[in-house]
């Protein structure tokens, strides 16, 4: 365990770069007032700014740009923030806790969106710690779940019926094979073709299917902690 927090904050990077940044703000999400309060306690000791917030909602139009969430896996609150984060685009590392977590809590909240798991009461040094093995990897994160964002959004202005071609086109069907699926003329699945390349604004059609293959990824990826 650590016991010099001058040492432990010089273990901690900022992102994008190779300095040491203190005073890294924390997002802490929990509807227990008395927890929210010990948690924030914790963090600040560790030299960390807690905002702290009984749900989402009290963030408004606040929505953080950089730091990490910290948030109390309860009451669906965990699924609630991902929600958030997929409609902002703004990703940020959450880590989620609870009073003596199951393998099976840890299991679901991780395939949720949790980057780490902490069971509480935790000390500020083993979030220090957390927060130090997320640094190791966000940055490769966050470019991951932006290009799910970017080609989520770009397949969802296709049509059901552009998706369809595309998902064929994916498998490696020709026209007369997609035409034969979907019940059209090979004519009407060329016009399909080109109108989802233009939606999706790539040059060809290898760019459409990896932009599909980009979409179906896992909308959060996880860190190899």
């Amino acid at each position: 365990m650590f016991t010099n927090w001058v040492q432990i904050s010089q273990k901690i990077s900022i992102l994008g770069g190779g300095r040491m940044q203190e005073f890294s703000n924390i997002y802490i999400i929990d509807k227990s007032l008395e927890r929210r309060s010990d948690v924030c306690r914790k963090a600040t000791s560790a030299n960390f700014v807690a905002q702290p917030f009984a749900n989402i909602e009290e963030l408004g139009n606040r929505w953080p740009k950089s730091g990490y969430f910290l948030i109390a896996d309860e009451h669906g609150a965990l699924e609630d923030l991902v929600s958030g984060i997929k409609e902002s685009g703004e990703y940020l590392p959450i880590i989620s806790y609870r009073p003596g977590p199951s393998p099976t809590d840890v299991l679901r909240s991780m395939r949720a969106g949790s980057i780490d798991y902490l069971a509480y009461p935790f000390q500020s040094a083993e979030l220090v710690e957390s927060i130090t093995r997320i640094e190791r990897e966000w940055k490769s994160v966050v470019a991951r779940n932006r290009d799910h964002i970017y080609a989520t959004r770009r397949i969802g202005t296709l049509s059901e019926r552009e998706f369809s071609v595309l998902r064929c086109m994916s498998i490696g069907s020709s026209n007369k094979g997609i035409a034969r699926e979907l019940g059209i003329s090979p004519r009407t699945v060329e016009i399909h073709r080109a109108n989802l390349i233009d939606k999706l604004n790539v040059e060809n059609t290898v760019n459409a299917i990896r932009l599909n293959w980009e979409a179906s990824q896992s909308s959060v990826a996880k860190l190899n902690v």
